[in-house]
This record gives C-alpha cells, sequence and structure tokens, in this order.
C-alpha cells in the first residue's frame, strides 16, 4: 500500500509563485519511518519522466538546487534558485526495493505573485511576538496554517499552541503569533485558496545585548529628563534624611539641657 508524503497536511496540491529570478524553498513534511531515508527533488510534470535535481546524498554542483533535512522535525527543504520558467516538481522520499514515496507541486512565475510575503525566513524571540504579513491580489478565503497542523482563518485561535491575531484588508493579511515559545520553530503556511506561500519560524532566546540596544536606541532627550528626574529625587531623599536626623540631634540636646 503506497503512502504518501504529506507536502501540507490541508493540501494535496500546492501551488507557489514567484517572479522571475527568485529563489524558493518549499518543505516537504515526511513520516518519521523514513528519517534515515535518501530524500531528493524531481523535476517534470509527470512522475515517470522527471529527472533528479538534487538529492541529500548527491548535491547540486551548479546551485540550482539545494536540499535540507531536519530529522528533528521530519522535513525535509528544497531550496530553487534563479526561477524562470514554470515547472512542476516532486519530494521524494527514497524506498529501496519498493515505489519511492512522492508529492508534487507546482511552481510558477509571474511578474505580480498572486501571494507573496516580505521574507520567507523570520524570526523571533521566546515570550515575544511576531507578525508576518501576507500580500495577496485575491480577497479570499485567507489561511494562516502550520506544516503538520492546523489551519486558521481568523484571530483568537490557536495555531501551534500560539494564539494568532489575522488583520485583514483588500491586499493585505497580517498573522500575529503572540507568546512564541522555542518549540514554535517551524514552517508555516500563508494560504489564499489558489496558491500557498511557505514561511519559516526560528524562535530563539532574546540575547542580552537586545536591552543595551534598545538603551543605546533611546532618544538622548528622554534620557537627560530620566536622569535629571532621578537626580532631584535623590537630592530631596538626602534633605529629607538631614532635616529628620537634624531634628533627632536637637531633640536630644533639649533634653540633655533641661533641669
Amino acid at each position: 500500500m503506497m503512502h504518501h508524503l504529506s507536502v501540507c497536511l490541508f493540501l494535496s496540491f500546492l501551488s507557489v509563485q514567484v517572479v522571475r529570478g527568485a529563489s524558493i524553498s518549499i518543505p516537504c513534511l515526511y513520516d518519521s519511518k523514513y528519517e534515515k531515508h535518501v530524500k531528493y527533488l524531481c523535476k517534470g510534470h509527470y512522475w515517470r519522466s522527471c529527472s533528479y535535481a538534487v538529492k541529500t546524498n548527491k548535491l547540486d554542483t551548479n546551485g540550482n538546487f539545494l536540499i535540507q533535512d531536519v530529522k528533528e522535525q521530519k522535513t525535509f527543504t528544497v531550496t530553487i534558485n534563479h526561477v524562470d520558467t514554470d515547472s512542476y516538481y516532486w519530494c521524494v522520499v527514497e524506498i529501496d526495493g519498493g515505489a519511492d514515496d512522492r508529492e508534487f507541486f507546482h511552481l510558477s512565475v509571474s511578474s505580480t505573485p498572486a501571494l507573496r510575503v516580505d521574507r520567507q525566513k523570520m524570526e523571533g524571540f521566546r515570550g515575544g511576538n511576531i507578525t508576518i504579513n501576507c500580500y495577496s491580489r485575491s480577497s479570499g478565503m485567507r489561511k494562516w496554517c502550520k506544516l503538520g497542523g492546523n489551519c486558521v482563518t481568523s484571530s483568537f485561535q490557536l495555531v501551534d499552541g500560539r494564539k494568532v491575531i489575522i488583520n485583514k484588508n483588500h491586499s493585505v493579511y497580517s498573522v500575529t503569533m503572540i507568546g512564541l515559545k522555542q518549540e514554535n520553530s517551524g514552517w508555516y503556511w500563508c494560504d489564499q485558496g489558489q496558491f500557498q506561500m511557505p514561511v519559516h519560524l526560528t524562535v530563539t532566546e532574546r540575547p542580552a545585548t537586545y536591552f543595551v540596544n534598545v538603551f543605546s536606541r533611546t532618544d538622548p532627550t528622554i534620557l537627560f529628563i530620566s536622569l535629571g528626574v532621578l537626580i532631584v529625587i535623590v537630592l530631596v531623599a538626602c534633605l529629607v534624611w538631614f532635616v529628620l536626623k537634624g531634628s533627632k540631634s536637637n531633640s536630644n540636646y533639649f533634653f540633655l539641657i533641661s533641669p
């Protein structure tokens, strides 16, 4: 019995559109039993006639294709550089002594892609929020999905255990994930029905230098005002202390000279 890869749990067919000459990364999710298997990308509309583009055990020396197998996430990612024509591709797991497991996707070229993002690779900090802008030429159903997980279409729903805020207008819908955890790292999708766009999120600890940088970027006027207020508070505190100390000394002197 044939078990197919799931490029996206909710899609049996993936279609991505990019501008000519761009690069695109596509994640391919596989079953845990395939962790040690060779993975590869095959180019061609029909499976029987497609040709190898790149394999995990045989890299593309021309640099047109890259492949990376992240076993912890049961995902291998293929990157296609300098896209210049519409093409069909297959994500494939090599099966010794049997039919290779596979799933296909379509990559098309347009001067104005139907769905795009600012960056495919996003970085966030643990405990923080992150916003991804999905630019769409369609006003139809718009979704935010986790690879191998669920999809949401409106705010205050959960994706990968995180609350999501979605703001929509005619040409863009922004997705904000709240209270990130490191286990939220992985692949997600903008989805507008006909086309999809994968986005990779990496969540890390906030570096200590972040707070130094925030301080250094603060308006100097605000810093001087804050410093001035602090000095005034210190002076007032010292004055009160001296007054109280003087009152106590005078009181002791009074009792000493009294008959």
